[in-house]
Order: C-alpha cells, then structure tokens, then sequence
C-alpha cells in the first residue's frame, strides 16, 4: 500500500493512497502516531499532504553510483560514506525549495530512500529489508560550493546539506510487502519537464542491505529513520524559478518548486 501523511484541522493525519483518493489507515504505525481520527475518503486534490513521516533521524549516503563518484572527480569509498541532514530540512511534495543567499551554487539529487520500522542494531544483510517499513522519494538538495569546501577540510558534511528546505521527501510511503526488490526501480529527476538524471538502482555501489547493516553496527537506529540511499549522475545547479521532480514509477512524483529567500549564511 502507498501511506501518506495530510494536513488535518489540527494534527496530521494519515491515509492509504488509492487511486486519486486518500483511506484511513486505522493502526498506523507508533513513529506515524499521534494523529487526529479520520473516517471515509477524501480527495487527493483537497488536501495538503505532508512529509510521508516525520523523522527522528534523516541519514544519507554520498558516493554509491560509479558514475556519479566518476561526474564530481572524487573515488569510490571503501565503506558506505554516511552523513546526516537536519530533520528540519525535511519539507513535502509541492512545498517550495528556498535558496538561501550567499552560498553559491544549490544543485538537486534525487534518491531513494527507505524507513526504518523498528530498533535496528548489528542487523545481518540477509534480514535487512524485514526491518524496512517501506520507501519514499528524496532529494537531497546540496550547497556544492560549501560542500565541497567542507570536503577539502575534512569537515562533516552537515552545513551544506541541512539548510532549511533541502531534503523534500514524498509523495507517499510504499510499503516493503509490495517490492519484491526495491533495485529494480528507475529513478528520473526532472527540471522545468527536462530529464537530468535516469538510473536502474541496480547500479547502487552499496546496495540497502549493506548500507542498513553498515549503519546499524556502529549506532541504534530508532523507528522513523529515514535513509537515503544516494544519488546516480546527472546532478545540476537549481535557480528560482525552477520546479524539480524526482519520479519513480512504483512510488509516484515528488514535485517541488524553487524560490527565494531572505535568510544568509
């Protein structure tokens, strides 16, 4: 099933996807909770849907497509190179994308990314996808100027990747039951209706059960951690005015607009 969070009257609210309508779902799962009672069907055209969940932890995953390594001149990691986003950075679909000033170049990576649905520690690869509730889409927005400055310092990548708006995640949540394997799926990013990046995520370096497993042998990663899997090539510069969208068929389209802001660095 596709799970979607929607505004409610006071708290969000909680629904399965089907067709152009929204269902409840009535035991969502403990990190879904709390969430305002809903009964019978609404239209997906009247509501404002929300982040598909609200995140205790958002970690992502630089490096994991050759060619992508190959565009920005760097090397394939040993280990799955892990960093975090601030969960505030976590807008929904058609939420706008805010450029802040005075940090240069603001590029897209569209990815996909999967929940965590329970405690996970030490998780051996052949149990990996029993701990996923499901997947979702990201885009992983990237002051590349101040990235790679932080690189060149061996600083964490933490500033150039959390700035307020720079992690849309949505439409929905599909649900692991229905993906038989989550790497048969083609992602695409689109700019302005131009495509810039198309990619099989069977050509991830790392593939989820070696980033689930790497992750969780050193840390606890709590239910409703989100975990973006990485960015295939074709990654570009975004300016106000553009509308970015990051598709994969099985999931949906995560369409988000770019505009200005008024915050500095």
């Amino acid at each position: 099933m596709k799970v979607c969070r929607f505004k409610g009257r006071k708290l969000p609210r909680i629904g399965i996807l089907k067709g152009n309508y929204l269902e409840p779902l009535p035991s969502p799962p403990s990190f879904l909770a709390p969430y305002e009672p809903w009964f019978g069907r609404v239209a997906l055209e009247d509501v404002v849907l929300l982040p598909p969940v609200d995140p205790p932890l958002l970690l992502c995953l630089g490096w994991n497509y050759p060619k992508h390594v190959d565009e920005l001149g760097d090397k394939l990691p040993q280990k799955p190179a892990v960093f975090s986003k601030s969960v505030t950075s976590v807008i929904g679909p058609e939420e706008e994308i805010k450029l802040p000033n005075n940090v240069g170049q603001i590029d897209y990576e569209g990815e996909l990314a999967f929940i965590v649905k329970d405690y996970c520690r030490n998780v051996k690869k052949d149990e990996a996808y029993s701990h996923i509730f499901g997947y979702t889409l990201l885009n992983d927005v990237t002051a590349r100027e101040i990235e790679l400055r932080e690189i060149e310092q061996g600083l964490p990548w933490f500033v150039s990747k959390s700035f307020d708006t720079f992690a849309p995640m949505g439409p929905c949540i599909l649900t692991s039951d229905e993906v038989s394997d989550p790497h048969s799926f083609v992602l695409q990013l689109y700019l302005n209706g131009e495509k810039k990046q198309e990619s099989s995520l069977d050509r991830m370096f790392f593939k989820i059960p070696d980033i689930l497993s790497y992750i969780s042998s050193f840390m606890t990663i709590p239910p409703g951690t989100v975990i973006s899997t990485g960015t295939p090539p074709g990654v570009g510069s975004l300016k106000e005015g553009d509308v970015v969208e990051v598709y994969i068929q099985e999931i949906g389209r995560l369409r988000n607009r770019v505009v200005g802001s008024d915050s500095d660095l």
